[in-house]
């Protein structure tokens, strides 16, 4: 069976509790299990959805029927090297309903045991979209907490799923350290509202990932992100300002030799074309 431990502190919980994170660090939980592999023969006479990749995917006593039909997004060639896998073409139009199935379909599996009444989240919108939306096909009850200068079509589109829209004061970290000792916004205002996370919980496997994949990280300016949302919006792909980001960074860099494959995951229709 699966549990939850504190890469930190090497605290363990089993998953059927509702801690939600180490309550030494405060941290977040990783999940600890290993995936086996998928047998490939077998996909053809599969569902459409994620739970096709049952054996790869976290082994938590859930309900694999809520679904949307998420997953298995298109690959499209943007340059001879490079390809975008169009995640924003997911039910609630972004990658954030791959997690939100399991969370759903877990959360349901707690309920069903009267273990839990509701679903609370924080997100600067895709992820309490996704949250919701999951949670509207299960029957759950769902907070979303969302930073000031959310967008309005996010937080809308979160409320059309039934669930409940609390806007904290601040950027994201406001809900984790709590709004009153927010005094501002911490993060600079960006176009990219979706990665404004000045400081991400998991940074320190970032870090250790990137580093051990023999990766980089890369930064670009405002100018470059509204750039490419038109440029992809000019190859048929109305994509998201956060979402662009990844191909203003990949089309400024060096070539790099094989398939690069650049995600999408937000639509342009959240937020609208960056001004």
């Amino acid at each position: 069976m699966a549990a939850c431990t504190c890469p930190r502190c090497r605290v363990s919980s089993p998953v059927s509790a509702l801690t939600w994170c180490c309550p030494r660090c405060r941290g977040p939980w990783d999940l600890d299990f290993a995936s086996e592999p998928v047998s490939l023969t077998s996909l053809a006479s599969r569902v459409n959805s994620l739970w096709r990749y049952t054996e790869a995917l976290p082994p938590l006593p859930c309900a694999p029927e809520e679904t949307l039909g998420e997953g298995r997004t298109p690959l499209v060639p943007l340059t001879a090297s490079v390809s975008a896998e169009l995640d924003f073409l997911m039910p609630t139009l972004s990658f954030k309903d791959r997690g939100a199935a399991v969370l759903a379909a877990h959360a349901l599996r707690l309920a069903r045991a009267g273990g839990l009444d509701r679903v609370v989240a924080d997100s600067s919108g895709n992820a309490g979209t996704a949250a919701a939306a999951y949670c509207a096909r299960a029957g759950l009850a769902c907070r979303v907490y969302v930073p000031g200068g959310t967008s309005p079509k996010k937080a809308e589109q979160i409320r059309a799923h039934g669930a409940e829209v609390v806007e904290v004061p601040g950027d994201r970290e406001a809900f984790h350290a709590g709004a009153d000792d927010i005094a501002g916004p911490a993060a600079r205002p960006t176009l990219a509202e979706g990665i404004a996370i000045p400081a991400p919980p998991r940074a320190r496997q970032i870090l250790r990932a990137v580093r051990a994949t023999g990766g980089t990280f890369l930064t670009v300016p405002e100018e470059r992100i509204r750039a490419a949302q038109r440029d992809l919006a000019r190859r048929g792909l109305f994509v998201e300002a956060t979402g662009t980001a990844c191909w203003a960074a990949v089309d400024a860099a060096p070539p790099r030799p094989g398939l690069t494959v650049v995600p999408l995951c937000g639509a342009g229709a959240k937020t609208g074309l960056a001004p």
